[in-house]
């Protein structure tokens, strides 16, 4: 695509006269304020976006390529990019047409070009290459498995970010092949760069994902030799030496890089396809294990024999979109296996990253700690579906039980229950009364009721406050068709809790919509121990019941043992606000047997030393959280309030802008930001964070309590105190964190803080 450097510093004005053209077009909607680079398919402008007030780049195709295009052809192919979300992918925010051009928005990401680093330094070390590289391929078959292949990889559309690497334009150039433009009519612009095209790709042939695999390849020799492995004074030498020439060793250029790697990099060059890794994660894989800097950050997993691990199930069917069904099968899978007592079942969240990793079952095995493994499949067809299932031993590879079942989707739920029984048998556990009850769901007849709850499941595990409210929408269509369905009730219950946990609602408003679809729950099923967890939730953070929120935390780990979530919930809703830290780190420790590889997991770790006062501990946690994934804002909010809290404040503001970014401005970082600002001085910035978080509390929800924290940085104790009694009044979820939170400090004295402490239940 060849936009140049459209993130990091802007480099250069927009005239008046296209600023005024744009901004009249886009009124309302971005605000243009400057060029900041140009390429064969686009111009390439920083805005500002006003509806959500971010900073964003909005890339402008040339005219003449938006007419060869057409909007709605492009745009529908555009969209399915849009459905990315990798902690090494730059997301797709929006997109449209303008004046007679075709547009896209991603987010301004402040950080140098992969192209810029190696123009600066020429050649890199091999193991920062070598992880460059890995992260990539990790962002590549993330891509991949949802059809979307890149087909212009190269060191321009790779972003360093804190030196984490970010892929820029996934499915742009595909975009602009499958709706039928020939490429642009611009002077050297291709459908690709050449230097970085495979051989099929020269040569107009057919590309899949393994054309991928070469650029990255390509990428990968040049960062260790500084130079790509085919040049040439034009095009066409370029391209003619990609289809003839010999596939190059990078060691004739560094003759001390490892011959495994060399080895990786000739076999990514492959003339032929099939010659080449199958997919990016195999490429990998092949780089080795993980870097030292990760190990670091990971804690190592041993297996165990009681331990098993269901696979995300393949989509087979014809419709790609039916992701969601494979998606929601496997995740009810995974929670009619976690009722069962005696056996550690892993979570979602730490399965799901494997996706279609070739599916090497001892690797992953290893990986997760796990003896066993369920693999499988879906097809849907209609209402009709076929679901195949593996129980595969981790050690040999053998497969100790396997079966078919082809049934409608209102059936659904009997397979799920059959799979759990012949898994326990397979696994020789002994079903008590309670595991039989357990694993015997009350799902629904109705088919169409399904669909909309796999679907709601599908929104709701995105955990984005516009995802989580979409997920509203489908469970409650899914409860319009069948007002009985248990598990439709307790997503619904989740949903509300995880909104007014973080304000994405009002916390009265949500916390009485969650307990409500919780108890409806467990009317109609009292084993749902994800509907336990979220009525635990309701009684911790908004009736401040603390014995009751700790019964319905017990009920529910009763329920499902391997639900890890209920775990993470009673450390971090519960325990940690009532300094029980002990307890809670506990608690998070079996969290992390059932989810080794969880973010969330990870960073509550931190948390709670913050909470405890182990700020250096904290600070550790939370840094490598930070690293380990970088698009987790929850890590850098932590970490920045952890540095403030020792005192570090100069280097607190980085990772609070960052959260601030991450999370699309939520009110929680935008307080903590604030209270960082003022606590130094900064009071200008400050103030204006305060008046933004009051305007927000005219038009819609902001906790009195997150205000409050900017006016204690602003050293405004009297006004802290009045709006923490106002956010008492509505009882705002935040307050449950009085007796743990630092920037609370200044305030512990004071006899109306003492009261709030009182009134809500905590210690002093």
């Amino acid at each position: 695509m060849g936009e140049g450097p459209h993130r990091g510093a802007p480099e250069k004005r927009v005239s008046d006269a296209a600023v005024d053209r744009l901004n009249g077009a886009l009124s309302g909607r971005y605000r243009i304020e400057e060029e900041i680079g140009e390429g064969g398919m686009a111009k390439v402008y920083l805005a500002h976006d006003e509806r959500h007030g971010r900073r964003v780049a909005v890339k402008v195709l040339h005219p003449e390529l938006s007419a060869a295009l057409g909007a709605e052809r492009f745009l529908e192919e555009i969209r399915v990019t849009a459905t990315l979300q990798h902690p090494h992918i730059v997301p797709l925010f929006d997109s449209g047409s303008v004046e007679a051009s075709l547009f896209y928005v991603m987010p301004y990401v402040a950080g140098e070009t992969l192209r810029a680093k190696l123009a600066r330094e020429k050649q890199l070390g091999v193991e920062e290459s070598v992880e460059i590289a890995r992260s990539i391929a990790a962002a590549l078959h993330h891509a991949h498995g949802h059809d979307v292949v890149h087909r212009d990889l190269k060191p321009d559309n790779v972003m360093l970010c804190d030196g984490l690497p970010l892929v820029l334009d996934f499915g742009v150039a595909g975009a602009v092949e499958n709706a039928g433009a020939e490429g642009p009519s611009r002077p050297g612009a291709t459908l690709g760069t050449p230097g970085y095209m495979s051989p099929e790709q020269a040569s107009g042939t057919h590309v899949d994902a393994r054309s991928d695999v070469y650029a990255l390849g390509c990428l990968l020799y040049e960062m260790v030799t500084g130079q790509p492995p085919y040049s040439g004074r034009t095009t066409r030498a370029v391209l003619a030496r990609v289809l003839m020439d010999p596939v190059p060793s990078p060691r004739r250029s560094r003759p001390a890089l490892p011959g495994e790697i060399d080895s990786v990099i000739r076999r990514a060059l492959a003339k032929d396809p099939a010659d080449r890794f199958s997919t990016a994660a195999e490429m990998g894989a092949a780089l080795g294990g993980r870097s030292a800097r990760r190990d670091e950050i990971t804690p190592s997993v041993s297996v165990r024999s009681d331990t098993l691990a269901v696979l995300p199930l393949r989509n087979l069917g014809d419709d790609k979109e039916d992701a969601y069904v494979a998606e929601g099968v496997t995740d009810d899978i995974i929670m009619s296996l976690s009722r069962i007592s005696g056996l550690r079942v892993i979570s979602r969240s730490s399965v799901m990253a494997y996706g279609d990793v070739g599916r090497d079952v001892t690797r992953i095995a290893t990986d997760l700690g796990v003896g066993t493994v369920v693999d499988g499949s879906v097809r849907r067809s209609g209402t009709r579906m076929r679901i195949v299932v593996h129980l595969v031993d981790a050690a040999s590879g053998a497969h100790i039980w396997s079966d078919t079942y082809d049934r409608g989707l209102e059936d659904v739920f009997e397979v799920q229950s059959e799979v759990a029984a012949s898994v326990a048998r397979a696994v020789r556990l002994e079903l008590s009364r309670a595991n039989r009850e357990g694993i015997e769901v009350r799902g629904t007849r109705d088919a169409d009721a399904y669909d909309m709850y796999l679907r709601g499941r599908f929104h709701w595990n995105q955990r984005r406050d516009a995802s989580v409210g979409e997920s509203l929408a489908h469970f409650g269509r899914a409860l319009e068709r069948d007002p009985d369905f248990a598990l439709a009730h307790a997503a619904l219950a989740d949903a509300h809790a995880i909104l007014g946990i973080y304000g994405g609602e009002p916390t009265p408003e949500a916390m009485g919509a969650a307990r409500r679809a919780a108890l409806r729950a467990l009317e109609l099923d009292p084993t749902l121990g994800e509907a336990w967890a979220s009525l635990a939730c309701v009684h911790a953070m908004h009736d401040w019941d603390w014995l009751e929120a700790e019964e319905c935390f017990r009920r529910s780990i009763e329920a499902a043992p391997s639900y890890a979530t209920a775990h993470q919930w009673l450390a971090m809703n519960l325990l940690t606000p009532c300094r029980r830290f002990a307890e809670a780190v506990a608690r998070l420790d079996r969290a992390e047997e059932l989810d080794p590889r969880s973010g969330a997991v990870a960073v509550s770790r931190g948390i709670v030393a913050f909470y405890e006062r182990d700020l250096a501990y904290a600070a550790q946690a939370l840094d490598a959280a930070a690293r380990a994934h970088p698009r987790f804002g929850l890590a850098h909010y932590f970490l920045g309030q952890c540095l403030e809290a020792m005192g570090h404040g100069d280097k607190a503001v980085e990772p609070l802008r960052h959260a601030v970014m991450l999370s699309d401005e939520r009110s929680e970082t935008l307080a903590a930001l604030g209270h960082s600002l003022g606590s130094q001085g900064q009071t200008e910035e400050a103030e204006g964070v305060a008046r933004r978080l009051a305007n927000r509390a005219r038009r819609g929800y902001v906790s009195p309590a997150l205000r409050a924290q900017v006016q204690l940085g602003l050293k405004k104790g009297g006004a802290a105190l009045d709006l923490l009694e106002e956010a008492a009044e509505v009882r705002a979820a935040e307050l449950v964190w009085l007796g743990v939170q630092p920037a609370y400090d200044p305030l512990r004295e004071e006899p109306r803080f003492q009261a709030l402490l009182e009134r809500v239940g905590l210690p002093a």
